[in-house]
C-alpha cells in the first residue's frame, strides 16, 4: 500500500467524526483556537490539516489525489470544499481521492 493511500485513509478516519473537522484553519485545540496540525493540543482538522497530520505536505501524492477529487466532484480546490460545503462533501472527497489512490496501487 502507498503512503498516500496510508494516509488518506487515517485522515479520512479522523476526519469521520464531525467534531473533529474544522473550517477556516488546519487545526483548532478544544477551545477552538487555531493550533498546528500536528501539535498534540489538535482537536479537530481541516481536510489539508488532517493529511499534514498524517505526514503529507500540501505538494505530496496524497494532495495531489485530494486536489483531483475536489476538481472531479466540485470543480473546486480542496481548501474551497472544506469551508464551503462542509462536513460531509469533506468526507464525500476523501473518499474519491481514496478510489483514486486505489486505483494507481
Amino acid at each position: 500500500m502507498s503512503d498516500a493511500l496510508e494516509q488518506l485513509r487515517a485522515s479520512r478516519s479522523l476526519l469521520a467524526d464531525p467534531a473533529a473537522w474544522t473550517r477556516e484553519t488546519y487545526a483548532r485545540d478544544r477551545y477552538g483556537d487555531p493550533v498546528h496540525s500536528a501539535f498534540d493540543e489538535a482537536a479537530c482538522w481541516c481536510a489539508y490539516g488532517a493529511l499534514e497530520r498524517q505526514g503529507a505536505s500540501g505538494s505530496s501524492e496524497a494532495s495531489e489525489y485530494l486536489r483531483s477529487a475536489a476538481l472531479v466532484l466540485f470543480d473546486s480546490w480542496p481548501a474551497c470544499v472544506n469551508d464551503d460545503r462542509g462536513h460531509e462533501a469533506v468526507l464525500h472527497m476523501f473518499d474519491r481521492a481514496i478510489e483514486l489512490a486505489e486505483s494507481q496501487s
